[in-house]
């Protein structure tokens, strides 16, 4: 699995669904917007609204094959 990625060296590329660590420990899957530079919870369900403060992200691990 990939290491945690420090949003201050790399973001994520646009549109990208990603693993996000929020700023109070949470861990999100959230899609990352470039053209405002913000996260937001895949699952509608929770919010529409931004995360908020994300300190790290990483990308999805990739599906098992069997």
């Amino acid at each position: 699995m990939s290491e945690w990625i420090n949003i201050l060296d790399k973001a994520p590329g646009n549109m990208n669904n990603v693993l996000v660590l929020s700023v109070h420990k949470i861990i999100y899957l959230a899609k990352y917007k470039e053209f405002n530079s913000d996260f937001y919870p895949v699952a509608h369900m929770v919010s529409n609204a931004p995360i908020g403060i994300v300190t790290h992200w990483m990308p999805l691990p990739k599906p098992p094959t069997q």
